[in-house]
């Protein structure tokens, strides 16, 4: 028989570790001494993500918490002009930061023990 899943009820703390996936990046100069550069790019290997939050669940499925995440990746090429600039390195780190509300959504067992969780909040998010 399978445990019935309970409403979080009280303080809690929550982390996760996982893959982080970055999409090239087009530079474009707009201004004559930027275009002396000429026109740069880079490609990212994948990285890492860590999240950590500390939230409140009020036992009826409700749940607000605040979350903190962290991104790596590493530059894996880079292009100056079209063309490889070789030797050139670098690591593109982010930080960010969520309120956010929760609420799981009961269905009575009818998952097997999952519980559907409906997620919504405004972000912030630091290059």
């Amino acid at each position: 028989m399978l445990a019935q899943a309970q409403p979080v009820t009280g303080l809690y703390v929550g982390a996760g570790f996982g893959a982080n996936m970055l999409d090239k990046t087009d530079i474009t100069p707009t201004s004559a001494d930027q275009r002396a550069l000429g026109t740069l790019g880079a490609e990212y290997s994948w990285g890492y993500a860590g999240v950590l939050s500390l939230g409140w669940g009020y036992g009826n499925g409700l749940r607000t918490e605040i979350e903190g995440n962290y991104r790596s990746n590493d530059v894996s090429d880079f292009t100056a002009n079209n063309a490889p600039a070789r030797g050139a390195t670098g690591t593109a780190l982010s930080y960010g930061a969520m309120l956010n509300v929760s609420y799981n959504i009961d269905l009575g067992g009818a998952l097997g023990g999952i519980t559907p969780l409906c997620r919504c909040g405004p972000w912030l998010h630091l290059a």
